[in-house]
């Protein structure tokens, strides 16, 4: 049941597009609590966000200094 609710928590992260979900989706994949296709998932849905802030691309800064990501990660986000 736990990891239903988990589940149901992770999903809901980058929906919010706030720069503290970005940072907390950042920290979650650096950490290394995230990972895989979930991880893929997250970093796709960052070309998503409509209105993108500093502090959103510092926290991605942050997340693509601190792991190693696929490449193909860039053109979604740029």
């Amino acid at each position: 049941m736990y990891d239903d609710y988990r589940k149901f928590f992770l999903d809901a992260i980058p929906m919010v597009g706030s720069s503290e979900s970005v940072s907390y989706m950042a920290q979650l994949i650096v950490s290394g609590q995230v990972v895989g296709l979930e991880a893929d998932m997250w970093m796709t849905t960052l070309s998503f966000i409509q209105k993108p802030t500093m502090d959103m691309l510092k926290a991605v800064k942050v997340g693509l200094t601190n792991f190693n990501f696929n490449k193909t990660y860039l053109l979604h986000i740029c």
